[in-house]
């Protein structure tokens, strides 16, 4: 089963292949070599796909594609690359704030693994949901202290909601924060991209 190994159904390759005009405005659509790439099993590709197809408006013009986005923004998340995961989550977040939520509960999905993995926009993200809108304290204080020893300023933030928490909550965060500081990293968009064999891949210094 071809699909199964991550091919494409033959009717989502056509799609993509397209004349642009029947997809909805582009501002900038992809070139052959981008789609190619992403049908092969690029995730920057494919991360650089969903954000050229993601819905945008421009004086009253409807640009993108928001079947395509989404398609393509699952394929990358799939394969648990995590700025796919967060460029997702922030596309989820704002059709969520547009009233339309469909996509925000796998989004949120993708956010944790990218949180997992590391990721100071995702855990950033991660932290306000967490914190302001879920009512989630504890998570909330436990990913902003993550930040204590990189960016102070942000690991601030949990003390601004740390009066809803017991101090036995607070200490067994501020705990498993220190833990997980001694034993990983955050890492930002750039050393995500390091890490994947693309030549699409931004340019870093």
């Amino acid at each position: 089963d071809q699909t199964d190994s991550g091919s494409l159904f033959l009717a989502d390759v056509e799609l993509v292949r397209s004349p642009v005009s029947s997809q909805g405005t582009l501002s900038e659509p992809p070139s052959a070599e981008l789609i190619a790439a992403a049908e092969a099993g690029d995730v920057e590709a494919m991360r650089q796909l969903a954000n050229l197809y993601r819905p945008t408006e421009a004086l009253g013009v409807q640009y993108g594609n928001l079947e395509q986005a989404v398609f393509w923004y699952r394929k990358a998340c799939e394969a648990g690359y995590a700025n796919a995961q967060v460029d997702f989550y922030e596309f989820a977040r704002l059709e969520a704030d547009m009233g339309n939520p469909a996509y925000l509960d796998e989004a949120i999905v993708c956010l944790e693994d990218a949180i997992r993995q590391g990721h100071r926009s995702a855990i950033l993200a991660g932290a306000f949901r967490a914190a302001f809108i879920e009512q989630d304290y504890k998570t909330g204080f436990f990913l902003y202290a993550l930040f204590e020893d990189t960016e102070p300023h942000y690991a601030e933030q949990r003390w601004s909601f740390a009066d809803q928490l017991t101090q036995a909550e607070i200490d067994e965060a501020e705990q498993a924060a220190a833990e997980w500081r001694a034993a990983n990293t955050i890492k930002d968009y750039n050393d995500f991209f390091a890490e994947v064999d693309s030549p699409f891949r931004p340019v870093t210094e």
